[in-house]
């Protein structure tokens, strides 16, 4: 056992002659009540000069000596130690840690400086690189063929939340999520309070934005619903709806589905407003009002619905005088309907001449006047009624503002010859 600091103190300076010895023996004596006899000295001595060569300890001055409160018997036991050759070498202990390391090192070889990973570990690594790889593609695919999937809402953020898909964390701004969750028993609530709600839900989405390279994965609730509403609507389908906005082309109406919710708008096109001139939409419809349309084109790739108001409406260029005569005369009275339907038809006797002049055509006779619900156009126009052609007999419709009058024909032409007459005779009128 190799000497401790208090035994390490019973050693003295090999320069020191043996009258220092014993004067400092003779100090160490009175404090630490040892003998001071000449056989002590040369003992002292010796084993001083044993000590000092053979185990290369620091000398101790005689006044560090002065401060040991080493006992007789505990410095009496230094004369007896010997110690050959230099101290022995600590040899750290190995952990359980430290083996395995060790262990690690001899198994896994370093390259430049760096640490290969174990065969078994590359494996695992390669395998989770491919997994990934192949989750890329799998939603790659759910873009490129607009195919819907559910998965479930990880957590919630200021701008969205986050949605798991095929191993692969989406982000779903709040602007995507289906805006019939903001309403709930007639409380309208933030998007924040709902994206909270849906944590550890599962909910529809359709992936709208995939970019591998920068690890961006963009996904829509709204879109969702928006692919599955369009799938229930057909053309010919009447809906109400709530007009959404109103533009200079026309007005987008929300349609209300039977759960009560507008998941999907269409556009009114100006042209399908009414069968009336509409320069202006905003004077003819406003945003929030309440009407009926009817589907006219539905587009399921670009998720487009066309809208029609006009056609839940008869269009008054097919009716007939039937439908226009009243059932009762009208009285004369200056300024009045029946004064305006006695005024004769602008330029209609130049269109009669010029119709007895085409083929196939033996007589024209002017028939009843009555006025419109609508001005259909200023300027006269001749018109192919929708009664057919029966016995070589067929009705024309000269129209100019409001008025409208009855044009009979005898003729042994068809519809489209007759057609083709019009054409011909209105080209000719200035």
């Amino acid at each position: 056992m190799w000497p401790t600091a208090a035994s390490a103190t019973c050693s003295l300076s090999r320069t020191l002659s043996l009258g220092q010895i014993g004067s400092s023996c003779k100090s160490v004596s009175g404090i630490g009540g040892l003998s001071s006899s000449s056989g002590d000295v040369s003992m002292l001595a010796s084993s001083s000069s044993s000590l000092n060569s053979s185990s290369g300890l620091a000398s101790f001055g005689v006044g560090q000596v002065r401060d040991s409160r080493a006992s007789k018997k505990r410095f009496l036991k230094c004369k007896a130690l010997k110690i050959e050759g230099p101290p022995p070498r600590i040899e750290p202990v190995a952990s359980a840690s430290s083996e395995k390391a060790a262990e690690a090192d001899k198994t896994t070889p370093a390259v430049d400086g760096a640490a290969v990973p174990s065969p078994s570990t590359a494996e695992s690594q390669e395998a989770k690189i491919a997994r990934r790889a192949a989750d890329w593609r799998r939603v790659e695919k759910l873009k490129e063929t607009g195919t819907l999937h559910k998965g479930r809402v990880d957590a919630c953020n200021s701008g969205g939340i986050l949605v798991r898909i095929n191993g692969l964390q989406s982000f779903l701004p709040f602007s995507q999520l289906n805006s019939a969750r903001l309403t709930k028993d007639g409380v309208t609530r933030t998007s924040a309070e709902v994206g909270k709600e849906l944590v550890g839900e599962l909910i529809t989405v359709k992936v709208i934005e995939c970019n591998e390279e920068e690890r961006r994965l963009i996904v829509s609730e709204k879109q969702a619903v928006l692919v599955e509403s369009v799938q229930q609507i057909k053309e010919g389908d009447v809906y109400e709806g709530k007009v959404n906005s109103v533009t200079e082309y026309g007005a987008f109406v929300d349609l209300k589905f039977p759960d009560g919710s507008y998941p999907v708008s269409g556009l009114v096109h100006v042209s399908e407003l009414s069968w009336d001139p509409v320069p202006f939409p905003r004077d003819f419809i406003q945003e929030e009002q309440i009407v009926k349309v009817k589907v006219v084109q539905v587009d399921r790739e670009k998720l487009k619905l066309a809208l029609s108001i006009k056609q839940l409406q008869a269009d008054p260029l097919l009716e007939t005088l039937d439908t226009l005569m009243p059932v009762e005369p009208l009285e004369t009275t200056p300024g009045s309907d029946a004064e305006m339907i006695e005024i004769p038809l602008p330029g209609l006797e130049q269109i009669v001449a010029f119709m007895l002049e085409e083929e196939g055509i033996t007589k024209v006779t002017l028939g009843r006047q009555a006025l419109e619900r609508r001005v259909v156009s200023q300027d006269l126009e001749i018109w192919l009624s929708n009664v057919p052609v029966e016995d070589g007999k067929f009705t024309l419709l000269a129209r100019a503002g409001r008025q409208v009058q009855e044009v009979h024909l005898e003729t042994s032409l068809d519809r489209d010859g007759i057609k083709a007459a019009v054409q011909r005779v209105t080209g000719r009128v200035p």
